[in-house]
């Protein structure tokens, strides 16, 4: 778009400076042959902003980003500005990155061991939709379904945010003393899922391992007719050819350390008291005053007082005078 003669005493304020150099240094784009031999570089440095048209007088807005400056090195120490803000051109890597991840199918058992064995537990079911329980449980310990039911679709559509690098000491990312799952399936895999530490972004470092033990050869029906034999046959080879490929594929995750998302592997960080139901306190009851080694002794009523004077005779009603008729 244009070229600037700016001295490189002034490179920092259009962050020009080769990375390292500050913190205002550049972006540097290197491009290489097949035979890892330098080709061209170029120093990406501060976007070039245009300004709208209706921002307001109070300010808040720099408009948007529509070219930036740019230094080829081993050239001419021209700055350009191009027309393209080259948003696209980033240091991190992890939004390249394909998301595919390994899958938990038709969860059988799963055992999370912690490092405080009394945290641990294990839950089994017996069908691909059957109720969670709790292994090994104890008397006083009934399991809360409400809470164990996530552990039942634990890692069935994992996603990692970044991978970690290969240079992490395992007292960074926590597997030197990782919280340990194992997870069985009904399909005959079996995946060992190890998780370190959290990061200050919510996520966890975790490792992982998967083998599989599925039969190689279907065992005839007793009355199976020959028409319906070739047509089983496809259909258990094309469900081995499957569950194969997808063993190789989730083989491949076990030489990294990945960073996931906390809800990732929240149902494998419960501790044991954390499945079971609340005890509910029982009513106390009343307590009814102890009773005292008190002696009742019968009350001793004094006799009324006696009259001795001698009762007086009822004298006859005095008759009034008859009136003269």
């Amino acid at each position: 778009m244009q070229t600037e003669q700016v001295g490189p005493s002034q490179f920092a304020k259009l962050e020009l400076t080769e990375p390292g150099n500050g913190t205002d240094s550049g972006t540097l784009v290197e491009f290489k042959d097949k035979s890892d031999k330098a080709i061209k570089a170029v120093l990406l440095g501060k976007k070039h902003m245009r300004k709208s048209e209706n921002a307001s007088p109070l300010g808040g807005s720099d408009g948007w980003p529509d070219g930036r400056y740019l230094l080829v090195m081993n050239g001419p120490k021209d700055v350009a500005v191009v027309s393209d803000a080259l948003s696209e051109v980033d240091t991190k890597p992890d939004r390249w990155l394909n998301k595919d991840f390994f899958k938990v199918e038709k969860l059988k058992a799963i055992t999370v061991t912690h490092t405080n064995a009394t945290n641990s537990w294990k839950l089994t079911r017996e069908t691909e939709n059957g109720t969670l329980a709790l292994a090994d449980a104890k008397p006083s310990e009934q399991l809360d379904t409400g809470k164990s039911s996530p552990a039942g679709n634990a890692l069935s559509f994992p996603s990692f945010t970044d991978v970690a690098s290969p240079d992490a000491r395992p007292e960074e990312t926590g597997m030197d003393k990782p919280i340990v799952a194992k997870i069985e399936t009904f399909d005959g895999f079996a995946y060992a899922v190890s998780i370190g530490t959290k990061t200050n972004e919510d996520n966890y470092y975790i490792r992982t391992s998967v083998s599989a033990d599925f039969p190689k050869e279907r065992a005839a029906g007793k009355d199976e007719k020959p028409e319906d034999k070739e047509k089983l046959d496809k259909e258990f080879k094309d469900k081995t050819d499957k569950l194969e490929d997808k063993l190789k594929q989730e083989k491949a995750f076990e030489k990294w350390t990945y960073l996931v998302s906390k809800w990732t592997v929240d149902p494998l960080l419960k501790e044991r008291k954390d499945l079971l139901a609340e005890k509910k306190e029982e009513p106390k009851k009343e307590e009814k005053p102890a009773a005292t080694n008190v002696t009742t002794q019968p009350k001793i009523v004094p006799p009324l007082p006696q009259n001795n004077e001698p009762k007086k005779e009822d004298k006859p009603a005095e008759k009034k005078p008859e009136s003269d008729q």
